[in-house]
C-alpha cells in the first residue's frame, strides 16, 4: 500500500500511522462523504490465515454491535482474501499507554479514565459483546477529554462461539483476569478485572503484577494479592481499584457500579483539570504484533452520581492460593496460548513500567514449569528512564518490607528503610511537577534485594534531598 492508493472505490489513503508485524493503519479520506478516516489494511502475508481475517471480521461485527460516544466507531469492512482492510473513526489524540510513559496519572485523571471507560464497557456489555483486551494501548485520548475504546478484535459475543480453540488464553498477560488465567470464558467481569488492573497502572506507575514469563504474569494474577497502592491515593479510590482486583469474579462490582463510584468520587475531588494535552492523530493500532507500552489520560468535568454510589466498596474475602492441580493448570492454559492473538503473542502487552517482581509459590512453580515445555518469554521494562543520580547503597541485614509502601514518602524515610531491610538501592531522577513534593518517592522498581528509587528531584538541584 502507499498514499493515493483508493480502496474499495472510496477511501484514499493520505498517509501512513502505524506500522506493525500484522499489518498498516492509514490515514485516509472517504471520497464519498468527504471525511477524515483510519484504515486498517492486514499485511499480505497472512492473507492465506483464516484466524486474521476472522477477527478483521469480528471487529467490524463487534463495534457494529451497539454504538456509545465511548467507543471508536468501525464504518467499513472489505478488501479481498489477500488484502482484507477496516475503516474506522480517526480519533484525535493519543492512547494512554503513551501518557503512562510520563509515570502515574494523578487521581483525578484516574477516576476520569475509570468513570468514562467503564460507561464504554457498561454499552458493550449490555450488547453482548465482551472485550477480553482491556489495556491502555486499547483506550485514546482526544484533546478534549474524551476516551475512546478500540480494538475489539478478540472481542466476543457472550453467546457465540470462540474463534480460538478449547485452552487458547485471550488477552494481553499484564491484564489477564484470573478466570481467564485458568483458561474459562471470559465475562463482562473479567473487563472490569482488567480495568482495575489498568486503574492500579495510572494510580501506581507501574502493573501489579510482573514476571520473567507470561505464565509468571498469569500465576500471580491467579494467586497473588496486588502490592499496596501509593499512601497518595485516597481509601475510598483504594477500595474500588482492590475491589475491581477481586480473584473472584462474584466479587467484583460490576460495569455500572464502577462508573457510578468512579463518578462520585470524580465529582468530590477538587481539582480536576480540563484535559491533559495530547497531539496528533492516532486510530486502533491493531494490536500489530507488538502492543504499545502503557502510560497517562485526559480529564473531563465532573457528573453528579447517585448517592448510594458513594458508599464504600467490602474489600474482597482473601482466596486461599492455588492447590498444586490449579497451578498446573493455568500454566497448560497459558502455554496453549502461543497464537497469534493469545497470551504467547501479547506478553507484556509492550514495554512497560516495571513492576514488584511476584515472589509467590505459585509464580515459582509456574515458571519453572514453563521452563521445562515451552518458553514465552517476556520481560517488563521501564518505560521511561529517570536520570541516574550515581548514588547506591550497600545492602545491609534487616527485616521484611514492601518498597511499594515507599512511594509518595519523602526519599529521607524511604532510603533507611531500603536499608534497614536488607535492600541495596540506587536514587534516579525525575523531574518535579506541581503535583507532587520535593524529594518525595515517584516509584520503586525491585529485582531481587536490589531497588531502584525513582525521586520527585527540584529543578535547583536536591539540595533538600537525602543524601546518599
Amino acid at each position: 500500500m502507499q498514499a493515493g492508493d483508493v480502496l474499495g472505490e472510496r477511501y484514499r489513503l493520505v498517509d501512513l500511522l502505524a506500522r506493525g508485524g500484522m499489518g498498516e493503519v492509514w490515514r485516509a479520506v472517504d471520497e464519498r462523504l468527504g471525511r477524515e478516516v483510519a484504515v486498517k489494511v492486514l499485511h499480505a502475508a497472512y492473507a492465506g490465515d483464516s484466524a486474521f481475517h476472522d477477527r478483521f471480521r469480528a471487529e467490524a461485527r463487534n463495534t457494529a454491535a451497539f454504538t456509545h460516544p465511548g467507543v471508536a466507531q468501525v464504518y467499513d469492512f472489505g478488501g479481498s482474501d489477500a488484502s482484507p482492510w477496516l475503516v474506522m473513526e480517526l480519533v484525535p489524540g493519543q492512547p494512554l499507554s503513551a501518557l503512562l510513559d510520563r509515570g502515574p496519572i494523578g487521581v483525578p485523571a484516574t477516576l476520569d479514565v475509570l468513570a468514562q471507560t467503564a460507561r464504554a464497557l457498561q454499552a458493550a456489555h449490555a450488547a453482548g459483546v465482551v472485550h477480553r483486551d482491556v489495556k491502555p494501548g486499547n483506550l485514546l485520548l482526544t484533546p478534549d477529554g474524551v476516551v475512546k475504546v478500540t480494538d475489539f478484535g478478540i472481542a466476543r459475543a457472550a453467546d457465540a462461539l470462540p474463534l480460538t480453540a478449547t485452552g487458547t488464553v485471550m488477552g494481553s498477560a499484564p491484564y489477564l483476569s484470573p478466570e481467564q488465567a485458568h483458561g474459562r470464558t471470559a465475562t463482562a467481569a473479567s473487563d472490569v478485572y482488567a480495568l482495575g488492573v489498568l486503574a492500579y497502572e495510572c494510580l501506581a506507575g507501574h502493573r501489579p503484577f510482573i514476571g520473567e514469563t507470561a505464565v509468571d504474569v498469569a500465576a500471580a494474577h491467579a494467586a497473588d494479592p496486588p502490592p499496596p497502592l501509593p499512601l497518595t491515593v485516597p481509601q475510598p479510590l483504594k477500595d474500588l481499584v482492590l475491589a475491581m482486583l477481586a480473584k473472584d469474579p462474584a466479587d467484583r462490582p460490576d460495569d455500572r457500579a464502577v462508573a457510578e463510584r468512579a463518578e462520585a468520587l470524580r465529582g468530590s475531588t477538587p481539582g480536576l483539570a480540563a484535559g491533559f494535552p495530547v497531539e496528533g492523530a492516532t486510530e486502533v493500532v491493531l494490536p500489530l504484533s507488538d502492543p504499545a507500552p502503557t502510560r497517562s489520560q485526559p480529564v473531563r468535568a465532573a457528573t453528579p452520581a447517585p448517592q448510594d454510589a458513594l458508599r464504600p466498596f467490602t474489600p474482597p474475602r482473601r482466596r486461599r492460593r492455588l492447590g498444586p492441580a490449579l497451578l498446573v493448570a493455568v500454566v497448560v492454559l497459558a502455554l496453549a496460548a502461543a497464537g497469534a492473538y493469545a497470551l504467547g503473542s501479547t506478553l507484556t502487552g509492550g514495554s512497560g513500567s516495571a513492576v514488584p517482581h511476584s515472589s509467590s509459590r505459585a509464580s515459582r512453580s509456574a515458571s519453572a514449569s514453563a521452563s521445562a515445555s515451552t518458553s514465552a518469554s517476556a520481560s517488563a521494562t521501564p518505560s521511561s528512564t529517570p536520570e541516574d543520580s550515581g548514588a547506591a547503597s550497600q545492602p545491609a541485614a534487616g527485616g521484611a518490607l514492601d518498597p511499594q509502601t515507599l512511594v509518595g514518602q519523602p526519599d529521607s524515610a524511604a532510603f533507611p528503610a531500603l536499608k534497614a531491610a536488607g535492600y541495596s538501592y540506587k536514587r534516579l531522577h525525575k523531574a518535579l511537577d506541581d503535583a507532587h513534593p520535593a524529594c518525595s518517592v515517584a516509584s520503586v522498581e525491585v529485582t531481587g534485594r536490589q531497588a531502584k528509587v525513582t525521586v520527585w528531584w527540584p529543578a535547583g538541584g536536591g539540595a533538600t534531598c537525602a543524601k546518599l
